[in-house]
């Protein structure tokens, strides 16, 4: 139902335990007295429980608010993202009973999880991804471009699609 619940122990085992709770952002996320995590929209936030006897103890969550679940029953138009086996999928036309990450060059095409090379933060290279030139994405601890339209090609042919632009270092 797109919610999880979230606990806070305080301790010790003694101490008073009503905590409040935030939300880095409450467009990605919302987070009740309760405790109950809701998503609003995809993103990664952080989730803080604070001691409200003592404010200065906190303890925080990061919390990734992925889309629903691919169902093989339903109709997906192009652009329409799902879950499925931990990854985030985006329809590139019209599908239905058709499953996600079946094939590299089918409906669904796998989105890059963010990769850090250097300050910047890009996505992972993805076979099933169509880049259409000019995207840029980490892939075997390099930062490539695409320089033209290439779907399932890997990075790293001379001659091929991609423009090696720097070695990401070490982290």
């Amino acid at each position: 139902d797109g919610s999880i619940p979230l606990a806070a122990t305080v301790a010790p085992s003694g101490a008073e335990q009503a905590v409040a709770w935030s939300t880095s952002d409450a467009a990605i996320a919302t987070i009740g007295s309760d405790g109950v995590v809701r998503g609003v929209a995809e993103g990664t936030v952080t989730i803080t429980a604070t001691s409200a006897i003592t404010p200065a103890v906190t303890a925080t969550a990061t919390i990734t608010v992925r889309p629903a679940a691919w169902v093989a029953t339903a109709t997906y138009d192009t652009g329409a993202r799902v879950s499925y086996q931990g990854a985030t999928y985006v329809a590139q036309w019209w599908t239905k009973n058709q499953q996600p990450g079946a094939t590299a060059t089918g409906p669904w095409a796998k989105a890059g999880d963010p990769a850090a090379c250097g300050s910047a933060a890009l996505p992972a290279w993805t076979d099933s991804w169509i880049y259409t030139g000019g995207e840029k994405v980490v892939h075997d601890g390099r930062q490539w471009q695409a320089k033209w339209w290439t779907r399932n090609q890997i990075p790293g042919d001379k001659n091929g699609p991609w423009q090696l632009l720097s070695v990401c270092p070490a982290p």
